[in-house]
């Protein structure tokens, strides 16, 4: 099998990470930019078209993107729980070890 015949996709040149994050990143700390108008829209697209549920059960593969994207709506969850709590306690201060150990390195670690 050959990329000339069409039976491999062609190679694609890889990621800079570095410089995708820091592209991302500046675009959304802009000032134009409202994450949480359009964020569960695009998250709900992006995590629900492949992983159809159906009768309870996930019928197509999940990819390890989706699994990134889900990933990330977890720590959102843990933060707002973990906020929430704060909150109920009446604690008005963390750090940022507390905040990764409770929030970010569970999923992290799933």
């Amino acid at each position: 099998m050959t990329e000339t015949n069409g039976k491999l996709p062609p190679n694609k040149m890889p990621l800079n990470r570095k410089r995708f994050a820091m592209e991302v990143l500046k675009e959304f700390n802009s000032d134009g930019f409202n994450f949480s108008r359009y964020s569960q829209g695009f998250i709900h697209g992006f995590t629900a078209m492949t992983p159809c549920l159906h009768g309870g059960k996930i019928i197509f593969p999940v990819t390890a993107e989706q699994v990134g994207a889900l990933k990330v709506i977890k720590i959102a969850l843990n933060w707002v729980a973990y906020v929430d709590e704060k909150i109920a306690n009446g604690e008005t201060k963390t750090s940022l070890e507390e905040i990764y150990d409770t929030v970010i390195k569970p999923v992290i670690d799933l």
